[in-house]
């Protein structure tokens, strides 16, 4: 069973993006992640920890790795132009593929108003909420809204209840309302 690598900018993506690979490849055993510490550093700082991730499965390589940073409503392009200038696959024993999300992760959280509404039941206030009338990759904020949507049930949004959003949310979902999750998903199967 294949070990990927993931190169995230903190703790939420970190959880949020090592589920949502473990369910579109159920086959994977295991995520080594490296969180960079916020968006700019996963532009400067994924070179190195791909160095790591030569080592990281059992003192192999990785099988694959994925490179993933927010657009933060800059043009998502232009970020993984600059993610992939001067980068050399050749130098890495793994193939590496990258990815750029619009605006942030929590964007494809909100595309599911059942699983927001499910774990509402399950962790506050059952709650309903309505389902998007426009992909939430063109909300100005989604995390702000994802927190707030939450809070009215009663869930203070923390890394675990997103990985819950993640474990419950509909993929199938998420790629129609959502361009730069096709992208991710993409990454994920390919090689």
């Amino acid at each position: 069973m294949p070990v990927f690598g993931l190169v995230v900018a903190g703790p939420y993506d970190v959880l949020i993006l090592s589920t949502l690979v473990r369910r579109i490849r159920p086959d994977v055993a295991r995520v080594e992640c490296r969180a960079c510490g916020n968006d700019p550093q996963v532009t400067t700082k994924f070179r190195s920890y791909l160095k790591e991730l030569r080592y990281a499965n059992d003192g192999r390589p990785v099988d694959k790795a994925i490179v993933v940073r927010d657009s933060h409503r800059g043009d998502p392009a232009a970020v993984l132009d600059k993610l992939c200038s001067n980068f050399r696959e050749q130098e890495h024993p793994f193939p590496v593929r990258f990815a750029v999300v619009q605006p942030e992760p929590e964007a494809w959280l909100l595309a599911d108003h059942d699983a927001l509404a499910k774990l509402s039941a399950e962790r506050g206030r059952p709650t309903d909420f309505a389902a998007p009338d426009r992909s939430p990759e063109q909300l100005p904020d989604p995390k702000s809204e994802l927190r707030s949507l939450l809070a009215e049930a009663g869930v203070p949004y923390t890394k675990e209840a997103a990985a819950g959003l993640a474990e419950l949310c509909d993929l199938d979902l998420i790629v129609k309302l959502c361009n730069s999750f096709t992208s991710f998903k993409r990454a994920v199967t390919d090689c």
